[in-house]
């Protein structure tokens, strides 16, 4: 009966001492994949930060061209109103008869 008792220790030893063990073994392992996992999170934060700041970037950069592309049109618009009124300057001068 003692020998059995020792010989189940024994092997609840051998076997608490394996799956120690392979904890051990597994530890660095985890630790390397949470380190890896913590580090593409970064990555893609840092990704999802430059992304933000280029979809900035380019929205500015459509309202300053959409303002420029005002601008001209607002400015042909002018012209366009100026060369109308000197055409009816003229037109109007060409239908008054001339005072005598």
């Amino acid at each position: 009966m003692r020998i059995t008792t020792l010989a189940i220790c024994g092997l609840a030893a051998m076997t608490l001492a394996a799956c120690q063990q392979k904890q051990e073994e597994a530890a660095p392992a985890a630790d390397a994949a949470a380190t890896a996992a913590q580090d593409a999170a970064a990555s893609a934060s840092q990704a999802a930060a430059d992304a933000a700041a280029a979809a900035g970037a380019a929205a500015d950069t459509t309202a300053a061209a959409a303002t420029d592309a005002a601008g001209a049109a607002a400015d042909a618009a002018n012209t366009a109103a100026a060369n109308a009124n000197e055409a009816a300057a003229d037109a109007k001068a060409a239908m008054t008869p001339e005072k005598k």
